[in-house]
């Protein structure tokens, strides 16, 4: 299960990304191994919500959305 998010199409593949927070503190990006999706991380993300960054996650390609 994917976090929230949108699909966005890169060099002609479509990724599922959640991007939320404002970044007053700077962006984070996270990124998972495989055969993981982005949902790997939701324990993590909320915390770095609260800290007031911006926080991005995209699912590999072929796992996830």
């Amino acid at each position: 299960m994917s976090l929230p998010g949108k699909s966005m199409k890169i060099g002609g593949w479509n990724y599922h990304v959640s991007d939320q927070g404002s970044g007053d503190k700077g962006v984070v990006m996270l990124v998972q191994g495989m055969p993981d999706d982005g949902s790997c991380w939701k324990n993590q993300e909320p915390a770095l919500l609260n800290a007031c960054y911006r926080v991005i996650v995209h699912d590999t390609q072929g796992y996830g959305k």
